[in-house]
């Protein structure tokens, strides 16, 4: 096997098997086990594929999308974007009846803040710049957009079973994922994500969103358990 082909046979097996760790993660740990040590070890198992695989790619800054000459790059559409999402987020928290701010809540979006940075880095840095890697020999075209929509089914796998939040994410997960690829810049990706996510617990996160709750959680709160 030469060594393009066995590049991107160990890229495929870092995409595939930090993707099922996560769903084991959401699901399996948070269902049966309990303990604080059962519950942060595949979040560092992961962290440990992440970065050996940024070590064996030798991540630059501008893949990584925090070169400082592409911090400045895409805002104008990640505002444009960013606002018809909040808008559209406080539309449907008002016909809802959903629409409040809580201290509760308010805590949760501070603690929101560290694992959303975590999401953007495994979703844009991880999942979509290495199956931009897997369509090496495609057109250039076609190389975006299989990173495109292939990075943005599995963020939205991962936020199954909660029906409302995996239909709000695809869009969403498409625009920042094509974002990133056209312009590298990490720091709006997460600044876009960051306003939808808060503004989304805030609008709809205490009715059809279920407080934005995933895996296992999320079942347990939409079976009445």
């Amino acid at each position: 096997m030469d060594c393009e082909k066995r590049s991107r046979w160990l890229t495929l097996f870092e995409v595939t098997s930090v993707s099922v760790l996560l769903l084991v993660h959401l699901w399996c740990i948070q269902r049966w086990l309990h303990s604080r040590i059962a519950v942060i070890s595949i979040p560092v198992l992961i962290g440990m594929i992440m970065v050996a695989a940024f070590a064996r790619r030798r991540e630059s800054l501008r893949s990584a999308g925090v070169e400082p000459r592409q911090l400045t790059s895409g805002w104008r559409s990640m505002i444009a974007f960013t606002a018809i999402g909040f808008v559209a987020l406080v539309i449907s928290g008002l016909i809802w009846g959903h629409l409040s701010v809580s201290k509760a809540d308010l805590k949760w979006a501070s603690e929101y803040v560290p694992c959303l940075i975590g999401q953007q880095l495994a979703l844009q840095v991880f999942l979509n710049n290495r199956l931009y890697m897997l369509g090496t020999g495609l057109s250039e075209s076609k190389r975006l957009w299989l990173a495109v929509f292939a990075s943005a089914f599995i963020f939205a796998l991962l936020h199954f079973p909660n029906p409302w939040l995996v239909l709000s994410v695809v869009p969403a997960a498409i625009f920042w994922t094509w974002h990133f690829r056209i312009h590298e810049n990490l720091a709006a990706a997460i600044a876009g994500h960051l306003i939808l996510g808060v503004s989304a617990m805030l609008t709809l996160g205490n009715g059809p969103l279920i407080r934005l709750s995933v895996g296992w959680p999320a079942w347990v709160k939409m079976m009445g358990y």
